[in-house]
Formats: structure tokens, C-alpha cells, sequence
């Protein structure tokens, strides 16, 4: 008999197993019913002596459900990958059970869940959960709570809070997803395609997705990256029915895009001038027609972007894209790197002349003559200036057997923007 788990964590529905003696075996026969379950969630504000932000959810089991929640996932992914401690608030770790907890900083240094898959990463946070549950957060960009006690199970009827972030980034809208604990165990040692694709649609079946308030991909505070964050969520607002009067919705939206455009006028007393009409918009509004989280996510981006956006605002933001981030090659497949250099400030234009670093690491599979000086690159900086296009393109046209890893170093040679790795394995197809 073959058991394995359909859920996204493996471990963790393990450890459930391990110690849950009285649950049922689950077959395709055998799937709970998870159809309605309510996330709560609201955002506040610490000042001083930096801004925090506190994420706080609470979770209701329909009674009409027969399955029990044990996982909130949320997606926090960002872009930066590389993290100083004061980039951290002051919580800053995440609960295991029975209360004991885990240093994020410890783990940020150590480089682990903060350089994921295709680059992405996630916020710099902490955790708090009610006893019995756990935090963590996965190289995909999501932070997730836990049940892993027997009694850490949210059952239908029930509610359940104490669940919360803490973050230096500002709210924003992310997917977040409520799970039910169902898993199978199936008859055959190797189980079929369609029973597979059965135990997929049961997956489905147990998994609640909605739309929540969690950290901004965008911690730089008043920057535009932060306007243009805030600027699509905002945009959103009436479409996930968290502003439910059209009216209201189109008026705010205009007051975001005047502050927006004169923003991108150079005039940052005149952005905050009208972000000041649009908080006025946002009080004012008729009581139910803007839902309380919606609210949250307003009036404190509001707040912050007036406080942070300075007066005369800076003329050159850089962005930065790298492509491919992770991939592999048959050997002596040919590979290109491309790294773009845009300016937010000014409308996303490519930056010509800007400064790039590339670091080299190669582990061959067949000999050290293969390395990064038969790629043409030291291990140490080569030093690069982007195009007209704002691109620097590193090619290699031979590659040998083995995993080459890159540091795209940026931002005055002090920070590493990514690190794409390629791997060329196997033969050509």
C-alpha cells in the first residue's frame, strides 16, 4: 500500500499522520466537503521608532463543511533576495509547536527559503500562532500556519484567530489559501494516471482560494515602486468587491491617478496634496461601501506615501529584470543571460551606461579545466556597462557538463540583485 500526500507540505501532513492516531484512512471515496470558510483579515500601523506593519487573520469553518482546516498559505514573494538584519521588525521569527520559534534573520543569512525558485523570495517577516501551530514559508514566495498538535484543527462551525505577520513592508493585496485536512492512500504501489488526476481534483475540492491583506512585494517606503504597488491594488478594489459602490470606487481611483501624475511630474507636494482629498474620500465614504480591510490597505498606504514621498522626488529609481533566473541545458547547449536596467522614475525607460558586477561559479561534473575562465568570466567581478536598450547579455556558446551559478551585483557594488543558475546535464536532443 503506497500513502502519500496531496497537499502542498509533505512534512508537515507527516508529522500530522505521526500523532493523529484516530484518523480515518482517506480514499477517493472519502473527501470531506469544503465548500465556504471565511479569512479575516485587518492591518495596522507602529510609527516609531520605524514603520511595522501587523497583519492579524482570523478563520471561521463553515458548519456546513465536514472537513477541518489545518493550513493558511499566503503568498508574500518579492524580488530582492538578499536581506541586512535591520531590513527585519523586531519580531522576527516564526512559531513551531508547542512554543518554541525559529530566527528568520538566522535563516535569511544562512540564504535558505530567501532566494527561491525562479528567483523569487520572500518578505522579511515574523509569525505568531495560536499553540499547536506552525509557521514557516516556502522557496515559491508563500508564508504558511501549520496545525500540527491533534487539537490544532479548525473543525466546521468553529473559529479560530491569533494567527498574524509582522513586517516593514506596507499591506498589499495576496492570494492566500485555506486548506482542509484530507489525504489518500491508495490500493496500488503504482497508482494510474486518472487516479492521480482524481486525487488532483479532490486537492482542489479541499482548498479554498481568496484574495487578502498581507506584506507589499515593495518595502522601500514613498518610492515609486511603492505608488505603482499600491497604484494597481487600488485599481483591483472594485473588481474583488472590497468597494461595492461604483461611484465611490471610479471617484478614488481618479483622486490615486491625479496624485500619481503629478508625481510623475516631479511635483511630490502636489502627489501628497491630493492623496490628502483621496484620505478624505476614503473617511468620508457612506458606512459598508468600502469592507474594513479595504480601509486598512487605503488609509494606511495613504498615510505612508504622504509621510515618505519627499517633496522634490528623485529622478532615477532602477528596476531590475534577470532572464532566465534557473533553467537547465543539454550540455554544450548555448545559454544567454539577460540583465535589463529600467528607471521607475521615468516611466520605465531603459537606463543606458548603468553599472553591472557579475560574480562566477562553476562546479564541473568532468574536470576543473571546466570553469568559469573557459566561460570567459573570473570568479571574482567582471565589470559591465548596459546598452543603449539598458541590457547587459552575458553568452556562452560551449558549455561543458556541470552547474554554473551567477551574482548580479548592483546598486553602487553593493548588493546582489539575483543569482540565475544554469545547469547543462545529459546530452543534446
Amino acid at each position: 500500500m503506497t500513502q502519500w500526500n496531496p497537499i502542498k507540505r509533505l512534512l508537515a501532513l507527516l508529522a500530522i499522520m505521526s500523532f493523529i492516531s484516530s484518523a480515518n484512512s482517506h480514499g477517493l471515496d472519502d473527501i470531506p466537503t469544503f465548500n465556504h470558510a471565511d479569512l479575516i483579515a485587518n492591518a495596522s500601523i507602529t510609527v516609531s521608532p520605524d514603520y511595522e506593519f501587523t497583519y492579524l487573520y482570523s478563520i471561521t469553518n463553515s458548519e456546513n463543511n465536514t472537513g477541518e482546516i489545518w493550513s493558511l498559505t499566503l503568498d508574500i514573494s518579492t524580488k530582492r533576495a538578499h536581506y541586512k538584519t535591520q531590513d527585519f521588525p523586531k519580531l522576527n521569527t516564526a512559531p513551531l509547536p508547542r512554543g518554541s520559534t525559529r530566527s528568520m534573520i538566522e535563516d535569511a543569512i544562512d540564504g535558505a527559503p530567501y532566494i527561491g525558485k525562479l528567483g523569487s523570495s520572500v518578505v522579511p517577516l515574523g509569525q505568531t500562532a495560536p499553540l499547536g501551530w506552525a509557521g514557516g514559508y516556502a522557496r515559491s514566495g508563500t508564508v504558511s500556519f501549520s496545525g500540527l498538535e491533534p487539537e490544532a484543527k479548525i473543525l466546521p462551525g468553529q473559529s479560530l484567530s491569533g494567527f498574524s505577520i509582522v513586517s516593514k513592508h506596507p499591506p498589499s493585496l495576496r492570494d492566500a489559501t485555506l486548506d482542509a485536512l484530507w489525504f489518500h492512500i491508495s490500493d496500488s504501489d503504482e497508482p494510474s494516471d486518472e487516479e492521480w488526476a482524481l486525487v488532483a481534483d479532490a486537492v482542489d475540492a479541499t482548498r479554498i482560494e481568496s484574495i487578502s491583506l498581507g506584506p507589499s512585494p515593495e518595502g522601500s517606503l514613498g518610492t515609486y515602486a511603492h505608488w505603482i504597488n499600491f497604484e494597481a491594488d487600488v485599481l483591483r478594489l472594485s473588481d474583488i468587491n472590497w468597494i461595492t459602490h461604483t461611484d465611490v470606487a471610479e471617484a478614488i481611483e481618479q483622486e490615486l491617478l491625479a496624485a500619481k501624475t503629478a508625481l510623475d511630474l516631479k511635483n511630490g507636494k502636489l502627489a501628497k496634496q491630493r492623496l490628502a482629498i483621496l484620505r478624505t474620500l476614503v473617511t468620508n465614504a457612506p458606512n459598508g461601501i468600502i469592507t474594513a480591510k479595504a480601509v486598512d490597505l487605503l488609509l494606511i498606504n495613504i498615510d505612508v506615501l504622504i509621510d515618505k514621498t519627499p517633496d522634490t522626488p528623485l529622478l532615477f529609481e532602477p528596476s531590475f529584470s534577470v532572464i532566465p533566473e534557473q533553467t537547465r541545458r543539454a550540455v554544450n547547449e548555448p545559454y544567454e543571460l539577460v540583465i535589463t536596467v529600467t528607471n521607475v522614475a521615468d516611466r520605465n525607460n531603459p537606463v543606458k551606461g548603468y553599472s553591472i558586477s557579475i560574480a562566477c561559479s562553476f562546479k564541473s561534473s568532468i574536470g576543473t579545466d571546466n570553469n568559469c575562465n573557459s566561460f570567459r568570466l573570473k570568479k571574482e567581478r567582471n565589470h559591465f556597462k548596459t546598452d543603449a536598450a539598458g541590457q547587459v547579455k552575458i553568452s556562452i556558446d560551449n558549455p561543458s557538463l556541470g552547474r554554473a551559478k551567477f551574482d548580479v551585483i548592483a546598486l553602487n557594488g553593493e548588493v546582489i540583485i539575483s543569482q540565475p543558475t544554469i545547469l547543462w546535464e545529459g546530452g543534446l536532443t
